[in-house]
Order: C-alpha cells, then sequence, then structure tokens
C-alpha cells in the first residue's frame, strides 16, 4: 500500500509532468508560427518575444531555428534585391533614352559650354560660379539625373516589389535583434552555450538598408549618358572601393557625378594617390601645418609625395574643417585654383582623408 508521503511525491511528479508537457506544447506552437509564413509579423513577434522570454529547452529551441529562419530570409532578400536592383537599372535607362530628343540634347550641351566656358574663362571668381555655373549644373542635374523615386513613379511593378524588399529588410532587422538577445541569454549557462557551439551565426542584416539605398540611387545615375569607358571606370572605382575609405570612396563618386554632367570624362581612383594623400592630410593634422609644401623631408612636394606611394600627380587640392566628402568638393567647387583642378584634363584621382583634413590628388 502507498504511502502518504509516496502518494504526495507522485501527485507532484504528475503535476511536474503536465507543466512541462503544456509548455512543450507552447514552444512548438511558437515556433510553429515562426515558421509559417502565412503568419503576420506582429503574431511572429508575440511568438518570438515569448520564446526568448522562457528559458531552458525553449530558449534553447529557439535559437537554432531563428538561425534557419534568418538564413532563409537572407536567401529571399538576396533573391528579391537582385531582381529591384536589375529592373530598376533597367527602367531607369529607358527613362533616360525617353527623354534625349534634339531639343534636350541642344540645352544640355548649351549648360556645359556656359560652365565649361566659365571655369576655363579669365578672371574666374566665387562669384561667377555661384551666379553662372551653379544654375547651369542645378538644370543638368534635373535634365541628366534619374531618381528612383522617378523610377517607381513609372512602374507599379517595380514599385510593388520595392515594397517587398523593404518588408524583408524590416523583417530581417527584427529577427536579428531577438537573435542577438537569444545569442546574450545562451550564453548564461553551460548547457545553453553548446547550443550555440552548434548554430552558425546568421547573416547580419545590419546597414542593408543603407547599403539598398545606395546601390538603387547608384544603378539610375548610371543611365547618365556617358562613354563605355567612362562606365568603365565607374564600375572599376566600385571594386576598388573596398582599398581606401569609404568617405574617400564616395568623394571620388561626388567628383565623377559631377564631371560626367559636364560632360567630362569620368577618373580613375588609383589607390596609390589615394594612399599618398591621406598621408598629407594625416602629416597636416600631426604636425600642425596647412599648405602643399610640406615641412617633412622627402615629402615637401604632392609630387615626391605621389613617387613615395609608387605613383605620379601633377596637382593637388587640400582642404580643413570639412566633415563629409561633400563638404570638401563644394569647398573646392567655389575656390577658382582648386575648382579648375577638379575640372582639369585627368585621368586618375586620390582622394585623402585625415579627421577632417582632405588633400585630393590627381595624375
Amino acid at each position: 500500500m502507498t504511502s502518504m508521503r509516496g502518494s504526495k511525491l507522485i501527485g507532484i511528479l504528475l503535476i511536474a509532468a503536465l507543466l512541462s508537457a503544456a509548455s512543450s506544447d507552447e514552444v512548438d506552437g511558437h515556433l510553429k508560427t515562426l515558421r509559417d509564413r502565412r503568419m503576420t509579423a506582429h503574431e511572429k513577434v508575440a511568438a518570438l518575444e515569448a520564446l526568448v522570454t522562457t528559458e531552458g529547452v525553449g530558449l534553447r529551441r529557439l535559437g537554432p531555428v531563428l538561425a534557419k529562419e534568418m538564413d532563409r530570409l537572407e536567401r529571399e532578400l538576396t533573391k528579391e534585391r537582385s531582381r529591384l536592383v536589375r529592373g530598376v537599372s533597367a527602367a531607369a535607362h529607358r527613362l533616360m533614352r525617353a527623354r534625349q530628343t534634339p531639343r534636350f540634347l541642344a540645352e544640355v550641351a548649351t549648360l556645359q559650354e556656359k560652365v565649361l566656358g566659365v571655369t576655363r574663362g579669365s578672371g574666374l571668381t566665387k562669384e561667377k560660379i555661384r551666379q553662372v555655373s551653379d544654375p547651369a549644373v542645378a538644370r543638368l542635374d534635373e535634365l541628366l539625373t534619374v531618381s528612383p523615386d522617378q523610377v517607381f513613379d513609372r512602374d507599379e511593378q517595380l514599385e510593388e516589389t520595392s515594397f517587398r524588399v523593404w518588408e524583408l529588410i524590416d523583417e530581417a532587422g527584427i529577427l536579428w535583434s531577438y537573435w542577438e538577445r537569444t545569442r546574450a541569454a545562451l550564453e548564461q549557462d553551460d548547457e545553453g552555450k553548446r547550443t550555440l557551439a552548434r548554430i552558425e551565426t546568421p547573416w547580419n542584416p545590419t546597414g542593408a538598408e543603407e547599403a539598398l539605398i545606395a546601390e538603387l540611387r547608384f544603378q539610375t545615375e548610371m543611365a547618365t549618358p556617358m562613354s563605355k569607358s567612362d562606365r568603365k571606370v565607374l564600375l572599376k572605382n566600385i571594386e576598388l572601393a573596398t582599398e581606401i575609405s569609404a568617405s574617400e570612396a564616395e568623394g571620388n563618386l561626388i567628383l565623377n557625378r559631377l564631371r560626367l554632367r559636364l560632360g567630362l570624362p569620368a577618373v580613375l581612383t588609383d589607390v596609390k594617390l589615394c594612399e599618398a594623400a591621406r598621408g598629407h592630410s594625416t602629416d597636416m593634422k600631426e604636425h600642425d601645418f596647412f599648405s602643399h609644401t610640406s615641412p617633412l623631408a622627402g615629402k615637401e612636394s604632392f609630387g615626391q609625395r605621389a613617387a613615395l606611394a609608387g605613383t605620379s600627380a601633377h596637382s593637388e587640392n587640400i582642404a580643413f574643417g570639412q566633415g563629409s566628402p561633400q563638404a570638401a568638393i563644394d569647398a573646392w567647387w567655389y575656390s577658382p585654383g582648386h575648382h579648375k583642378n577638379m575640372l582639369g584634363s585627368h585621368g586618375r584621382v586620390g582622394l585623402g582623408r585625415f579627421e577632417s583634413h582632405w588633400t585630393q590628388m590627381f595624375g
């Protein structure tokens, strides 16, 4: 005959088993919601919140499922993103081709001649640049620029694709935030750490939105009328961007955007010139001077500095105090000597930044 104490123990074990089963069922339900693509974002977030606040097996089961969901999402996003980028590129080129009437081409040529006439004429001043060149460049921007918004306004299917891509990026951001919370919780005990060791860290979507915006803008800008050689230079600069800082690559792109608007050839990024330019910016900061002539032995002229980096240069711009590449370009644009350098006959460019010091070298 079972003792009273034994009966209580069996009862406690039965209740614990029932609670465990219920907890397991709840975990199964939440994981099913997470995997079900028919569920709304609100329903998935509710399931994630419930799972990430559990302890033990529920949390350990969440980790692998969450990582797999993120990998699935990355594959889907990669596919949709690629489709969107290709579609936007093709649509932008169609839109630009449709604009190029004889009247359009004549206006572009007149505006380009006006700006370059000011640049290459005698008595170039900041006032002339503001009064004559700026309005002409602004009009050229209108004529020769296709924006992603302009593409979407004319193509509802592409706009729907873009909505889907933004939704996927948003979903990826939500899942990543829960992955970080899950990882932090699992790292609190040995069993959790063993679970993490079996999971490959999923794709991190941080920066995906900014990268897509930049890519779409670049693809639409590539619709600007240009030669095959100019297109080749811009694409090569994208490859070379990984070898210099983001702000330096952006500055070179801004310069080429301006040159192409004016009918000038694009300039190729010279990584060695960037190195020489960055070195001069660093020297100016660390040795407290601001000049094209350096007090450092062997680096007195920009030609020497370029040679030390293994390349050559025939002109140089410097600036101080700007917080962005656009600000540096703007400062040079309104300075006659620097302005002429940026619109000169060059094949290569190197931009080098150190804090708020900027050096731009041409070869």
